[in-house]
């Protein structure tokens, strides 16, 4: 089928009253870079989803799309990071482009379409955009072979695939590949040897294309270029009302930034191909990556900007490829399949290659390879991106929704009892999440199995909460999924809210449900001002009213293990998480996704991070209920204790009470960038909180369940029993890359960088910092923690 796509732009009959809404419009200014015009979104954005209000908003921009000149660059990357909010918020956030400035542009002038969330106003007409495919060819330059191209990005991801291209389909001879470490980047001396071996003459150069200046200098040491490829990027991400400048900064620099310096240090070259490797979640996939959407979108305007002005240029906004690169490698497991089902499957790297070229040979500077199945795109129940509604046409997809009718769940409700009410809510949470894993019906999703068991992440809990605000009516916070846990707790909170919304007997008014918070914004502020040592003493005071339990067995329904991976090797892998905010058994998806023999995988869950979940009231009964939990995962078969950070001096601790209590021992352990002991378990502790908070979009906010379980089992770490454990042989990954990206990667004698606990443990140093270890470096560890197990244990491996 088709999988080339270009952008286009149809009329609609003005036709109808439009709908009420709020205003932004986006302040025009002089400059080429995104970030102003992103940051005074953003703003508007998270202020607006702050409100208790049932109105839209309309986000108003200036020529930020390709129907006339000039194309304002900063506009069209703000329609990205909109993009990401409208796909949150399903239908109360509308885009709006106008031809003049904003500010010329009357409220009466704005007519909001109800289903349309996409609109262009030019001389009075209405426009929609449409993904159409591309039919217009044109006979494309070929590739110089005795030309110089630059690559980007190239000594990873999707560079490098596409390197190894131009060599072998092109004929291509002469390459310079650049990326932030160069020839120390991951793979990169595997790179240059294959590159090499196919014939052709390779330089990989380390080079920050985030400064001008470098660009400038790196442009002007090849006086042979003729084409450039820029494929760098990185994504850091969260859900809109969680985004911070950092995460914009993060984003925007290696793809926007670089992209804009490349374009200026480019203008008095003439090239046979300027090509930006884009992606698709500008388009149709922001949903929870606004800062990538954004960058992305912005790639994607400065291709029309440049074909426009006598440049000629491409933009790919590539969907999924099915490789561990581009937007891919920012998406975990659950993130694809749930991608597949909604009828976007990913790219096999040899289709994504083939619309490479036929990309070369079309003459609009957008092209969106994407794989798109029309039969699950009809099918899908949520709200179609603009985009994607002329694949899937309006009847057939009203069919398949049904339309969910508040009212009419409410008077159902209202007729039953309060158990009835509950399993009526159960049956349409299961019914919600059944379609969003892909399950043929309620019945395969457990009522007591915990969400992130059952395969939820971050944007498959947003999916199921919106999907519970259209059919209830509610407004419910961004962490309604994870906060209960599993389809029976989330059931019964939703029974409490609606009833909570019922006039009493008396015909009182019905009791505020309220969800605000004070404690993140206080610690925040404590962090921030240079008190983390009083901010630490108030989550410990907060944790101390919370409910405790004594051990183990006074506390039979604590949290159990989570499954994560299955198959038959041994030995089994039992995953401690750190005890900061962001625990989580989700917290080593990513890390043990690469480990390539199958065997049994398991979280080990810390109580008390989940609202009506204990807390531990003493080191004892902290190491006791998390010794009872790993021997429930190990169901007496031999297991390897695995500890990120912190969460490896609680492994280390468990270890040491399973060998002398219950005669146990660990077969191995492996330490994540475990650090020696203070307050929060090791390591720079301000950089380490400033982490965490950089993180928190993941989460939709910290609530006070969260922080204050931080900081009760935070503060049990100086008094657990922390003696040597002999005869266990070990495994220690060290963070070589700082927290900040201006301070070197470190000596082997750096005094920041994490050490062994036990000197015959194996150390590996690997080029990640302490967050992107777990994250989009997962899979230096994920290797090393192969070859150690395959190592060890050849037989049962």
């Amino acid at each position: 089928g088709q999988s080339l796509f270009r952008i286009g732009w149809s009329e609609v009959p003005a036709t109808g009253a439009g709908v009420e809404a709020q205003v932004y419009r986006v302040p025009v200014t002089a400059d080429e870079l995104p970030d102003t015009a992103l940051t005074a979104t953003l703003a508007a954005l998270q202020a607006f989803l702050a409100q208790d209000t049932t109105e839209r908003l309309a986000v108003v921009t200036t020529h930020a799309i390709a129907l006339d000149n000039p194309i304002n660059l900063p506009h069209a990357a703000v329609w990205g990071l909109v993009r990401a909010a409208q796909a949150e918020n399903p239908g109360r956030i509308h885009l709006i482009d106008t031809h003049t400035d904003t500010s010329d542009t009357s409220d009466s002038e704005l007519r909001i379409l109800a289903d349309e969330p996409e609109l262009a106003i030019r001389a009075g007409k209405t426009y929609i955009p449409r993904l159409t495919p591309t039919t217009d060819t044109i006979t494309p330059t070929p590739i110089n072979p005795d030309g110089t191209i630059l690559i980007t990005g190239g000594t990873g991801g999707l560079g490098a695939l596409i390197a190894r291209h131009l060599i072998t389909h092109h004929g291509a001879r002469n390459l310079h590949l650049t990326s932030r470490r160069g020839p120390h980047a991951p793979g990169a001396p595997q790179l240059l040897q294959e590159l090499q071996a196919l014939g052709a003459n390779v330089t990989i150069t380390a080079d920050d294309i985030t400064n001008p200046h470098t660009v400038q200098n790196l442009i002007d040491s090849l006086p042979h270029l003729t084409t450039l490829i820029h494929a760098a990027g990185t994504a850091d991400n969260a859900l809109t009302p969680a985004l911070t400048q950092n995460h914009l900064t993060h984003t925007l620099a290696p793809k926007a930034h670089a992209a804009h310096h490349l374009h200026h240090a480019t203008l008095n070259r003439t090239l046979d191909h300027f090509l930006l490797i884009s992606s698709a979640g500008g388009l149709v996939l922001a949903a929870g990556q606004g800062p990538y959407a954004a960058a992305n979108t912005y790639l994607d305007a400065l291709a029309t900007h440049r074909t426009t002005n006598g440049h000629p240029t491409t933009a790919l906004a590539y969907g999924l490829w099915n490789t561990n690169a581009g937007l891919s490698a920012w998406l975990g497991e659950a993130d694809l399949q749930r991608l597949t089902r909604q009828g976007l499957p990913a790219l096999s790297v040899e289709e994504a290659l083939a619309l490479f070229d036929a990309a070369l040979a079309t003459p609009d500077p957008v092209q969106v390879p994407l794989h798109v199945n029309p039969a699950a795109l009809r099918a899908r129940t949520d709200e179609l991106p603009a985009l994607l509604r002329g694949l899937a046409p309006a009847a057939r997809r009203r069919s398949a929704k049904g339309g969910a009718d508040p009212a009419v769940l409410r008077r159902k409700l209202a007729g039953l009892d309060e158990a009835g009410r509950e399993q009526v809510l159960l049956e349409l949470v299961r019914t919600l999440a059944a379609g969003i894993l892909g399950h043929s019906g309620a019945d395969e999703v457990h009522a007591e199995r915990d969400f992130l068991e059952a395969g939820f992440d971050s944007l498959a809990s947003m999916e199921l909460r919106n999907g519970l605000n259209e059919a209830t009516g509610l407004r419910l916070p961004p962490m309604v999924v994870f906060d209960n846990k599993n389809p029976n707790g989330l059931a019964g909170y939703l029974r409490s809210v609606l009833d909570a919304q019922q006039p009493s007997a008396d015909g009182a008014a019905p009791a505020e449900v309220t969800t605000g918070e004070t404690l993140t914004e206080i610690f925040r502020g404590a962090v921030q001002s240079g008190q983390t040592k009083k901010g630490l003493e108030l989550l410990r005071a907060v944790a101390g009213i919370r409910p405790r339990f004594g051990s183990a067995a006074e506390y039979p329904e604590a949290p159990g293990p989570v499954r994560l991976l299955d198959g038959p090797a041994g030995p089994r892998l039992l995953c401690l998480s750190s005890p900061m905010a962001t625990s989580g058994a989700l917290q080593h998806k990513r890390v043990v996704s690469q480990l390539a023999t199958p065997r049994p995988v398991y979280a080990i869950p810390m109580a008390g991070f989940h609202p009506g979940e204990s807390l531990p009231d003493s080191p004892e009964a902290a190491i006791d209920l998390l010794a009872a939990t790993v021997l429930k995962a190990a169901e007496g078969e031999p297991f390897v204790l695995m500890g990120y950070s912190a969460g490896g001096i609680f492994a280390h601790a468990t270890a040491r009470h399973l060998a002398e209590t219950a005669g146990v021992k660990p077969a191995g352990m492996v330490m994540l960038d475990t650090y020696e002991v203070n307050d929060l378990g090791g390591g720079p502790v301000e950089q380490l909180l400033e982490g965490m908070f950089h993180k928190e979009g993941a989460f939709g906010g910290f609530d006070s369940t969260r922080l204050s379980a931080m900081g009760g089992w935070g503060g049990l770490i100086p008094h657990l029993d922390l003696g040597p454990l002999d005869g266990v042989p070990g495994l220690h990954i060290q963070c070589i890359s700082s927290f900040f990206p201006e301070v070197p990667d470190a000596e082997p004698d750096a005094e920041w960088i994490s050490r062994p606990w036990n000197p015959e443990y194996t150390l590996v140093p690997v080029r990640a910092d302490h967050f992107s270890l777990i994250e989009e470096n997962a899979a230096l560890p994920g290797r090393a923690i192969e070859e150690w197990l395959t190592t060890h244990w050849p037989a049962a491996s």
